[in-house]
């Protein structure tokens, strides 16, 4: 019988992994409840170490719960296994709506689902939390009920584009007009995130600015340019746009202000390079514009990007996703934010928080 170094012997089965439990919110975006079920569906047929918690009206849930299981049923579609065992539903009788003030909502009305969920992360009865509602509502939830790490009083929000190679671009839209020391935790908690989800063992940091010069930038660029280069952090300076492409660099800090416009313009513009591909190629068979309509949507759309992106700086796992994600992305969404919890993401993230310390001489600017 094979023994370990240590006398043990080592034929024995390892121990398997306990499950880990999402708490998706049920109610939250375009197509909610059908993408958000149908999502934690495709989730659980595929990993048997899952466990969702659909969070939202019980009896809305249920109802399309038990139609699109009763359908998969007829088709033979569900695992020997079976799905309906590993799902448990949570009762959120509300849902914040789109426009508006989300967190004067969320005060007049306690029992959204997007908060329930995040307090079934908070409370213990779940590892980790997913919703592709109000990505305001989802910040505020997480925030509240997971609370900030030490060290960060902002948080933010990355996604994990596969340009070339793949890279993290944040802030999203979250912080339209941060200060310098929040770009400096922006990268500290992009550098971790590379570490943990992207297995970057050194990640290079970039600011993303208007040259790639030293002294390019707002004050505020300019200015977190050197707290950057104080810092523990393989910070290799300025970054342009088409740098997104370049490889320079694993993760790309700017405002929330710059992201948004970048990636919403890049989404639109890979649209419209998709549309004309599809109008160049309409009734003629070309593989070759057909892998490129699929390469541009792979790697433009954010509602393709695998796994999705975490809410940084919160004491726990949440992910918010795009409000028009359907089904087989939410599926991405839930699989990713267990292997987040798998990795231990926070954990990480502390660590990068902890090695950062207070940061350089003058990073409360």
């Amino acid at each position: 019988m094979p023994r370990s170094s240590s006398g043990a012997s080592t034929d024995r089965a390892s121990p398997k992994a306990p499950p880990v439990r999402v708490a998706l919110d049920a109610m939250g975006g375009d197509f909610a409840p059908t993408e958000p079920v149908r999502g934690a569906i495709l989730a659980l047929a595929e990993d048997p170490e899952l466990e969702v918690a659909l969070v939202g009206d019980e009896a809305v849930v249920s109802a399309e719960l038990r139609r699109q299981l009763a359908e998969l049923a007829s088709l033979g579609a569900l695992p020997a296994d079976g799905v309906r065992d590993r799902v448990r539903l949570v009762h959120a009788p509300d849902a914040v709506p789109d426009g508006g003030h989300p967190a004067q909502y969320m005060r007049s009305h306690p029992e959204t689902s997007v908060a329930r969920a995040a307090r079934l992360v908070a409370d213990g009865a779940a590892h980790a939390a997913v919703s592709t509602g109000h990505t305001g509502a989802s910040v505020i939830a997480a925030s509240w009920h997971l609370g900030l790490l030490p060290g960060v009083d902002r948080p933010t929000a990355g996604v994990p584009f596969a340009f070339a190679p793949r890279a993290l671009f944040l802030d999203l839209g979250l912080n339209p007009e941060p200060k310098p020391h929040h770009l400096y935790t922006f990268a500290v908690l992009g550098a971790a995130f590379a570490k943990c989800m992207l297995d970057v063992p050194n990640p290079r940091v970039a600011l993303i600015s208007n040259g790639a010069e030293e002294g390019k930038g707002t004050e505020v660029v300019r200015r977190a340019y050197e707290l950057l280069r104080r810092s523990h952090l393989d910070f290799v300076g300025n970054a342009e746009g088409f740098d997104l492409f370049s490889g320079r660099a694993d993760v790309f800090v700017c405002d929330g202000f710059t992201g948004n416009v970048l990636i919403k313009f890049l989404e639109g513009f890979s649209q419209h390079l998709i549309d004309r591909c599809r109008e160049l190629g309409r009734g003629r068979e070309v593989p070759e514009l057909d892998e490129l309509v699929r390469e541009l949507r792979q790697t433009t759309d954010i509602t393709q990007v695998p796994g999705g992106f975490a809410i940084l700086g919160v004491g726990g796992v949440f992910v918010p996703g795009h409000g028009r994600s359907p089904g087989p992305n939410i599926r991405s969404l839930v699989l990713g934010a267990k292997e987040m919890v798998r990795r231990d993401l926070p954990g990480a993230i502390r660590r990068e928080l902890a090695a950062a310390g207070a940061g350089p001489a003058g990073a409360g600017a």
